[in-house]
């Protein structure tokens, strides 16, 4: 059998492939069960725009926002360095973070970034390939770096 199903307090809360599972999953248990670091409670703001409430941050998402969307989530490797800010332009989805905390494994560095909103209860992790990342490139503590989430991989759902 090729399906996985997300339960949710002795429910099934939806089924699909692992790969439907990883690219849309429909659930906020199933953002967490395939592994989403970075979620927050979130609301609808205009036609394309939602605000991740627990974070402070308001995406435009490119395509329509349900009304009913509760949730959104962002992976954390599919956060990137916004290098238009070297022109001083600032693209659509890209935020100042301010990077608390860093820590190496042997291949990656987990980034833990402070979001916007004064207080928040928790931050937003990023991965960095270290392999593939000139040294003197990697976040470092107490930086800020203007960030970039790109629409296509913002996650959006309901429950």
């Amino acid at each position: 059998c090729d399906r996985i199903c997300v339960m949710h307090n002795g429910r099934i809360e939806e089924s699909g492939t692992a790969s439907e599972l990883m690219t849309r999953p429909q659930t906020l248990a199933g953002m967490r069960l395939t592994g989403c670091k970075n979620t927050s409670r979130a609301c609808k703001v205009s036609a394309t725009n939602v605000e991740a409430i627990d974070w402070g941050m308001t995406f435009d998402v490119g395509r329509e926002v349900p009304d009913d969307v509760a949730y959104l989530g962002v992976r954390a490797r599919h956060i990137h360095r916004d290098r238009s800010c070297e022109t001083g332009k600032r693209r659509r989805n890209s935020f100042d973070l301010h990077v608390a905390r860093v820590s190496d494994s042997r291949f990656e560095r987990l980034v833990l970034l402070d979001p916007p909103l004064a207080g928040a209860r928790s931050r937003i992790q990023w991965k960095v390939d270290m392999v593939d990342t000139p040294s003197d490139e990697l976040p470092r503590e107490g930086e800020t770096l203007r960030l970039h989430f790109d629409a296509s991989r913002l996650l959006l759902v309901a429950k």
